[in-house]
């Protein structure tokens, strides 16, 4: 498969398009990257000890120190349903997404691009 034939990672939800840019928050994408920072200095960290382990001879002597690791970013920002209503399309029902309140067009699942009028798919969100 040639990268032009490889689905979109995303539809927006109000006009069905495909991303050009970012659609995370700032602080989704500083939590994305502390985490990923985290995570990729602690899998180093884990294979380089595993490669000396047991390295020594009578002119080689290594000794290891706890590795120095970026901060654990904590938990991910928390999202805020403020001014948004949570709806449930039924091609992915398990991914709800968050449509601004006063939205009444159709609305477009962000995973595979199927739109569906609004009037179908607002009560969907409240349950489960």
């Amino acid at each position: 498969m040639q990268d032009s034939d490889a689905s979109p990672a995303a539809y927006c939800p109000y006009c069905g398009a495909t991303p050009e840019g970012r659609w995370d928050t700032d602080a989704q994408a500083a939590y994305f990257q502390a985490h990923a920072a985290r995570l990729g200095a602690e899998y180093v960290a884990t294979q380089f000890r595993e490669m000396l382990e047991g390295l020594s001879s009578s002119f080689l002597q290594v000794s290891r120190e706890q590795a120095d690791l970026p901060p654990d970013p904590g938990a991910p920002p928390p999202e805020s349903l403020e001014g948004f209503r949570l709806v449930r399309v039924p091609c992915h029902p398990d991914d709800p997404l968050k449509i601004d309140a006063p939205w009444s067009d159709d609305v477009a699942c962000p995973l595979c691009g199927i739109t569906y009028p609004i009037s179908d798919v607002a009560g969907l969100g409240s349950s489960q």
